[in-house]
């Protein structure tokens, strides 16, 4: 549909987001515990990896991406980190 009606599109794919502003189950119930040294309760499996993208990182490949008139029609991967817990 983009496509028809002329718009420049690309896309932008990131992970589940970290740092700075970021809302994610990472922020929200893990990174402050962790950092103040607390107990923490994770509603999902620890076992196995979950990919998280940093604001940073996301920031700069929409810029970059906004930037590159290749991009255009197609898609770009944020750099991404798998992170596991303790089972």
């Amino acid at each position: 549909m983009a496509a028809a009606s002329g718009a420049k599109v690309t896309e932008v794919r990131a992970a589940r987001f970290y740092g700075p502003g970021a809302v994610s189950v990472l922020t929200l119930l893990v990174q402050r515990q962790v950092l103040e040294g607390r107990l923490i309760l994770v509603p999902q499996e620890l076992d196995v990896p979950h990919s998280h993208s940093s604001i940073g990182d996301t920031a700069r490949t929409l810029i970059g991406a906004s930037r590159d008139g290749q991009a255009y029609g197609h898609a770009r991967h944020v750099p991404t980190t798998a992170l596991y817990g303790e089972s």
